[in-house]
């Protein structure tokens, strides 16, 4: 395997051009440079199963404080609800 462990390699190539008749060119002597970049396929690590366990049991704690703080500001009130249930009494 020609990357082996590596996950990008660079790969430059230089060039030159020398013209010797210049009375039939068009174009000047120059030189240029080429790059050109080979990614590898990434490498897979574990994650450890602590990390998952932290990351879930966090998850689940932001999830209860959200839940609370919504309940605490009213957004699960049905406020039509509570205007029909006070014209049933009303009417009884």
């Amino acid at each position: 395997d020609i990357m082996g462990p590596k996950d990008i390699i660079y790969f430059f190539s230089n060039g030159s051009s020398k013209i010797t008749h210049p009375a039939r060119a068009s174009q000047q002597s120059g030189s240029f440079l080429v790059s050109t970049k080979f990614l590898g396929s990434p490498v897979a690590s574990p994650v450890a199963i602590w990390v998952i366990a932290v990351s879930v049991i966090l998850g689940i704690i932001l999830l209860a404080l959200l839940i609370l703080a919504l309940v605490k500001f009213g957004f699960f009130n049905r406020k039509q609800k509570e205007e029909l249930e006070a014209l049933k009494a009303e009417s009884d």
